[in-house]
């Protein structure tokens, strides 16, 4: 099944919750926020948000700096 991620595509397995799609990425739930159809999602309920077809994700990294 397929999902967008900031905008592109990507093939993702059936049952697949958002922190382990997420974790296959790369991305650390404890850097930034995760935005699920238009839903912000609080790092806990990452785990229990299993990912559907068309489902589209937007990932934000949280960057320090000066």
């Amino acid at each position: 099944m397929k999902v967008k991620v900031n905008g592109q595509e990507k093939e993702v397995g059936q049952n697949v919750s958002a922190a382990n799609f997420l974790s296959s990425i790369g991305f650390d739930k404890n850097s930034g926020v995760v935005e699920c159809n238009l839903k912000i999602l609080k790092t806990e309920e990452l785990d229990k948000v299993v990912l559907k077809d068309g489902d589209s994700l937007e990932v934000l990294r949280f960057v320090g700096g000066g």
